[in-house]
């Protein structure tokens, strides 16, 4: 009895220290990858070894070749529509990104699509989770759309969407992709979250050819 207890009680530190260990590693690993744009192979390699491939295909998801490129055009694309309706440009954040890339792959991945994640998360608790402390979130999601600009254009036409891209006080942006796995329908969700507890949603869905992407933005100011 005092054998399995000790075991017990071996385990209950060592699982929560190697989980707390993995998650720093993968918090490093991404920052470095969106960073350079290049992907984290040895991060991939420890999650074969280690974790299985499925962290590996998740991990070379969140470090996706296009990527930074892609971002870009994206943090272009969307302060050229700010300055011509009069806002502050945005500023890349490398948490922000952290967090919509994550996010794009779990729904690629999972196959759902919604704002609420299906490990219960929310826009602002999957912030806070990569390191921003906010007192403005908004998120904006798009499926199908094969481009950058596709998903901007349908984000634009659909008033929640348009709203939360002419966020006055917003400072930061954040943008993930991930490519689908199958077909399916095109569809837009867009949500804020001011000073965090007040929340709006509004969504729309538009019929549309897919073998495309999942889109997520952040828009965020820190307290």
């Amino acid at each position: 009895m005092r054998r399995q207890a000790t075991l017990k009680i071996r385990i209950a530190t060592v699982f929560p220290l190697t989980l707390a260990f993995s998650r720093l590693l993968k918090q490093w690993a991404l920052g470095v990858a969106i960073k350079t744009g290049e992907p984290c192979l040895l991060f991939c390699a420890v999650g074969i070894l280690f974790f299985g491939a499925d962290l590996a295909k998740s991990e070379i998801c969140m470090a996706m070749p296009d990527l930074i490129e892609r971002r870009s055009q994206h943090l272009s694309e969307i302060n050229r529509i700010r300055a011509r309706n009069g806002l502050e440009s945005l500023l890349p954040d490398f948490r922000l990104d952290m967090a919509a890339q994550d996010y794009a792959c779990l729904l690629a991945r999972s196959g759902h699509f919604a704002h609420q994640g299906p490990d219960g998360s929310e826009p602002g608790t999957r912030t806070v989770a990569a390191g921003y402390d906010f007192c403005l979130v908004a998120e904006n999601l798009a499926k199908g759309q094969r481009t950058v600009s596709e998903a901007i254009s349908a984000w634009v036409q659909s008033p929640g969407h348009w709203a939360n891209i002419r966020l006055g006080p917003a400072r930061h942006l954040g943008f993930g992709m991930a490519p689908l796995a199958g077909g399916g329908s095109a569809a837009t969700g867009g949500l804020s979250t001011l000073f965090p507890d007040a929340a709006g949603a509004i969504a729309s869905t538009t019929p549309y050819p897919v073998h495309g992407y999942v889109w997520v933005e952040l828009f965020a100011s820190p307290c």
